[in-house]
């Protein structure tokens, strides 16, 4: 739909700030729950919502957001810059209250994937230094609490049973049922290896990858992970070839999303939530039609200014496509 909806750079910079208009609202909303002390969602979920999905979603965002900032020139002006820096914070403030641990987790390879991208890689490095410096006086104490209650917490006779043990560390009862599920889901596949149980066919399982295994079988799971490399690939080889400083950026910040994505979804199944994909999608059809946006912008350029006024130009798009 977007590839065969966007023609312009123009269209693309709409569809953008209508995904970053949304995200900013969205933190807005989320914001507004920290209060009441509890993990904060997204809207519209209820009292019982999702912390864990929303944490993805910003996260996908904040590599997009992150990545016009890097990317930004001497020809963007201040305030263009500040306001990438504004909803940076914006989005950070929000994914520390989801106190979703794969999200937090996830920062970890986004990160470095940024270093290796991005053009300003001494910047990266010197806010990483500082930091982790500031961070254990500056971080929120609930942050810090979800943190050592993951891997400090000692077991009681209420959760005796429940609790997993690994290398001398036991595991709070969230972390624990986790990596049971993961160990059913082994013991389990052989049963049905090559197609599956079918969609929802096995028990519920929080994570991507042993969820397509178990629902799909060896079949599914190297079409998934296929259809993975395919969108690393493309998204690499644009980010390679396009020389126009925005859709360059945009290319960036998709590919660095799809490492944080791909690292979310080993404990939450990132794959299949609509708040993820939609967003998702929407960046990947920008980011494969750049190259024949940028074709476009090109030929263009090299038309007499008569060729160039608006109606030649758009009955030539129509004769075109």
């Amino acid at each position: 739909m977007v590839i065969n909806n966007l023609h312009t750079k123009r269209q693309a910079k709409q569809y953008l700030a209508a995904i970053l208009i949304t995200c900013a609202i969205v933190c807005v909303v989320a914001i507004a729950q920290i209060p009441s002390g509890e993990r904060i969602a997204a809207p519209f979920e209820g009292e019982s919502g999702e912390p864990n999905t929303l944490g993805g979603y910003l996260l996908l965002i904040l590599c997009v957001v992150l990545s016009l900032f890097l990317c930004s020139g001497k020809e963007d002006s201040q305030a263009y810059k500040l306001s990438l820096v504004a909803l940076c914070g914006l989005i950070l403030l929000p994914i520390m209250f989801t106190q979703s641990r794969a999200t937090w987790m996830a920062i970890i390879p986004t990160y470095i994937a940024l270093i290796i991208l991005s053009p300003k890689k001494l910047l990266l490095i010197g806010t990483l230094v500082i930091v982790a410096v500031i961070a254990p006086l500056a971080l929120p104490k609930v942050v810090k609490e979800r943190i050592m209650y993951t891997f400090s917490t000692e077991q009681t006779s209420y959760a005796r049973g429940m609790q997993e043990k690994v290398g001398g560390v036991t595991f709070d009862t969230s972390s624990s049922a986790r990596l049971k599920m993961w160990r059913l889901a082994l013991r389990d596949y052989p049963k049905h290896p090559v197609f599956g149980y079918g969609v929802t066919g096995w028990r519920f399982i929080d994570a991507q990858f042993f969820r397509t295994l178990l629902e799909t079988g060896a079949v599914g799971l190297v079409a998934f992970l296929y259809l993975l490399w395919s969108i690393y690939r493309e998204s690499w080889s644009v980010f390679k070839v396009t020389k126009d400083p925005f859709f360059r950026s945009v290319a960036m910040g998709f590919l660095v999303g799809v490492v944080a994505m791909t690292a979310h979804a080993l404990t939450a199944n990132t794959f299949i939530i609509v708040r993820i994909m939609e967003p998702f999608w929407l960046l990947a059809g920008i980011v494969i039609v750049i190259p024949e946006l940028e074709a476009e912008e090109a030929k263009a350029a090299q038309e007499p200014e008569d060729e160039k006024k608006p109606w030649r130009l758009s009955r030539r798009l129509l004769v075109t496509r």
